[in-house]
């Protein structure tokens, strides 16, 4: 959260998993943590393309791990490199990603 700027957006895939971060906002009870709350957007893959059209400058992902091939390329193209990425290639985790 140090090195978060807060003109940047925060996409969410899947977009329902918003509600969750928000809450962990509310919950930390920050101004920095309600910054970031308000800067998350809820996505998905098939909207994605159509979300990151809308800005220009940096933009935060939140994405479900693993990923598979084509989606990798997919965010690769879109010129989105890894910030967090789990050790561990199963279960419930997330990937954070950043394009500037």
């Amino acid at each position: 959260m140090d090195v978060y700027d807060e003109t940047s957006p925060i996409l969410v895939i899947p977009g329902y998993e918003e509600k969750i971060y928000r809450l962990y906002g509310q919950i930390y009870d920050d101004a920095k943590a309600d910054l970031i709350a308000r800067s998350l957007i809820p996505s998905d893959w098939e909207s994605l393309l159509f979300h990151l059209s809308g800005f220009t400058g940096r933009v935060y992902l939140i994405a479900p791990s693993p990923l598979s091939k084509d989606k990798l390329e997919y965010l690769e193209n879109q010129k989105f490199d890894f910030v967090l990425k789990p050790d561990i290639d199963w279960g419930y985790n997330r990937f954070l990603l950043i394009r500037e």
